[in-house]
């Protein structure tokens, strides 16, 4: 509650971090699990796809990720929801 006031009347890259850093904070391992697992089941190709592989094998291994491993699946999550797929392919046509 107190983040939330604090963040009113910021500028919006502030939010933005600080959203993303509190949902990082808050994601357990069956979360991360099933992140990994959602988009990999994407096939995506180039570096996120390398990204996503590389990942899975580490917490595979670990059982764990880094905050700033989070910070990237969660960035990657957003690249290719449903609402930016869209954006990109009203971009592209």
């Amino acid at each position: 509650m107190l983040l939330k006031k604090w963040l009113n009347n910021r500028h919006p890259c502030l939010i933005s971090y600080y959203t993303n850093k509190t949902e990082e904070t808050i994601l357990d391992n069956q979360q991360i699990k099933k992140l990994i697992f959602v988009l990999s089941e994407k096939k995506l190709a180039g570096w996120d796809g390398g990204f996503i592989e590389s990942v899975q094998d580490y917490f595979e291994k670990y059982n764990k990720l880094s905050e700033k491993q989070i910070s990237t699946l969660l960035k990657i999550k957003e690249k290719f929801s449903p609402e930016n797929a869209q954006a990109r392919e009203e971009w592209e046509a």
